[in-house]
């Protein structure tokens, strides 16, 4: 099982199994990781295998959707291909909560995803629709075979600087739907 990111530059990676936690349990980061951002996430699971996906049949491909986040450890990011893999590779740093959702909840004016860390809203909107998961999973199949509970994750804005090893302890939370589907806290 392999999560596909389609990062918010456009481009696709993918994140080893071993970095999602799918319980919003709290993060401690290794002592090799000096500071965090975060990257705010639509997903969706896949539901049928594929390469090569064209648009007009995308919405087969995935059957519930969600919403997360991404921790990136900013130093390990140095410019060089090997740092962001690096990056992305950071065990339980994928917070991808279950249960998803029906993908009708998407396009609906009174549900807002909001990220928040602290208290502070980091990140918060409504216009999200399946179009954009059916873009993303065209894109990323292009070069990627997706399979059967793929996870394919559409980074929704730049990465957002989160906290530096000095700042301690971050509290941060999403919620969707109005109900709360992440909570953890992040110790350094």
């Amino acid at each position: 099982m392999n999560i596909i990111v389609r990062t918010f530059g456009g481009k696709t990676v993918a994140r080893p199994d071993t970095t999602w936690d799918r319980k919003s349990e709290d993060f401690f980061p290794p002592e090799s990781v000096q500071s965090l951002s975060l990257v705010p996430v639509l997903t969706g699971r896949v539901s049928k295998t594929g390469k090569c996906v064209s648009e007009r049949f995308a919405s087969r491909y995935f059957d519930v959707i969600g919403f997360g986040a991404l921790l990136y450890p900013e130093n390990f990011i140095d410019g060089s291909p090997e740092g962001f893999a690096m990056a992305s590779c950071l065990d339980h740093s994928t917070y991808i909560p279950t249960p998803f959702f029906q993908k009708v909840t998407l396009g609906q004016e009174d549900n807002w995803f909001r990220l928040s860390s602290n208290g502070k809203v980091l990140f918060e909107g409504n216009t999200f629709i399946e179009e954009q998961l059916e873009k993303a999973i065209c894109e990323a199949t292009k070069t990627s075979y997706i399979r059967i509970g793929d996870i394919v994750a559409l980074e929704l804005s730049p990465r957002i600087p989160l906290m530096a090893r000095e700042d301690g302890i971050a509290q941060v939370s999403a919620t969707w739907c109005d109900r709360t589907i992440m909570d953890f806290k992040v110790i350094f």
